[in-house]
């Protein structure tokens, strides 16, 4: 058997603490649990191990009622509100796949499925994405708490841009705008491709149809204990604490930035001596660089295209310079600069 509990309409916090609060309950005993919830108000959450204040700018997130969670699993930041449907598995790790791409392909499964059925084509791209024609749809996330194993997507039915753009620490202005144009081209949702929000009682009884097919076992629907709903009040409170927002502080280090779009789209910039260097990744290649200095800027074009490996950096540039100098820097820099930005974007993953 397997349980389901369809929560409805929550609050925002609260569709971050269910899904802890029943990991955090869990015993040998216990029903592999799927929840169903839809947040009613916008806030951003931030990943376990991330800075709150490098990853959004807290003042604009105050000023305007917005609140942010920190999360107890991975991951980047994202931007949540009404518009999304979450499904979350809280299940035993005898229940699920051992390496982490079959876990995901495993929960995305009835996801797919059910798009599928609204007729958007969307597929699997590891490692926690799931995409429709190159653009991102869901991104999934997972981790062991206590001695459940969860593993946590949503259904994104409509998504406001603006509001995520305005929310992030970025302070660059041409990054920034940047972001906005990468974001809209690459980051799809259900009405975009549809045209339509879909019907939210339809979506979630094809969703379940196809969970329990996938999963393969007889659901039982239930609602939430007492004790779970007095765990999940507690932690409402620690999660919306200063205290538990802001308890990871990294040294703010190097004039860098990093940006994720999607598991194959990246931008960001790094300093050189000096010279911001802007650029962006598509699907492991090198799609776009820019030197900046002094308030001028210059697009490089010679290494558009270059698969970004690093022991492949030196001899690229040796092949790719249009001539000994661009912009005052020769194959070393060039060589530098490269390893730099793979090395920054192997560190966030």
């Amino acid at each position: 058997m397997i349980r389901v509990v369809d929560a409805g309409d929550v609050s925002g916090i609260r569709s971050q603490t269910i899904y802890h609060g029943l990991a955090k309950l869990f015993t040998p005993s216990s029903y592999d649990t799927v929840v169903l919830a839809r947040p009613v108000d916008p806030y951003f959450c931030v990943g376990y191990f991330q800075d709150a204040r490098q990853e959004l700018d807290i003042d604009y997130c105050r000023e305007n009622g917005i609140p942010i969670v920190r999360r107890e699993t991975g991951g980047g930041t994202v931007f949540i509100d009404r518009h999304q449907l979450f499904v979350q598995w809280i299940f035993h790790k005898s229940s699920l796949p051992a390496p982490v791409d079959e876990r995901y392909k495993m929960f995305i499964q009835p996801i797919v499925r059910t798009y599928r059925h609204l007729g958007i084509n969307a597929y699997y791209y590891p490692v926690n994405d799931i995409h429709v024609d190159g653009k991102k749809i869901a991104g999934l996330g997972g981790a062991q708490i206590g001695n459940a194993m969860v593993v946590t997507g949503n259904f994104l039915l409509d998504f406001d841009y603006a509001t995520m753009l305005a929310g992030l620490n970025i302070l660059d202005r041409d990054m920034r705008e940047l972001s906005k144009s990468e974001m809209y081209r690459y980051l799809t949702t259900a009405s975009k491709e549809l045209g339509a929000v879909p019907d939210m009682k339809w979506l979630k009884e094809c969703y379940i149809e196809n969970c329990v097919a996938t999963v393969g076992k007889s659901p039982f629907f239930d609602d939430f204990k007492p004790e779970e709903i007095d765990l999940f009040e507690r932690l409402d409170a620690k999660m919306y604490s200063d205290e538990w927002l802001f308890k990871i502080k990294k040294t703010r280090g190097e004039d860098a930035k990093m940006l994720k779009i999607h598991s194959g789209v990246w931008l960001g910039y790094i300093d050189y001596f000096g010279r911001r260097v802007r650029f962006r990744m598509h699907f492991d290649k090198l799609s776009g660089l820019e030197l900046n200095k002094e308030g001028k800027t210059v697009a490089v074009t010679a290494f558009d295209g270059m698969k970004l490996a690093e022991q492949d950096i030196k001899g690229y540039v040796r092949r790719s310079m249009q001539a000994a100098l661009i912009e005052g820097l020769g194959r070393e820099d060039w060589t530098e600069i490269l390893k730099k930005i793979v090395q920054y974007r192997q560190r966030h993953g």
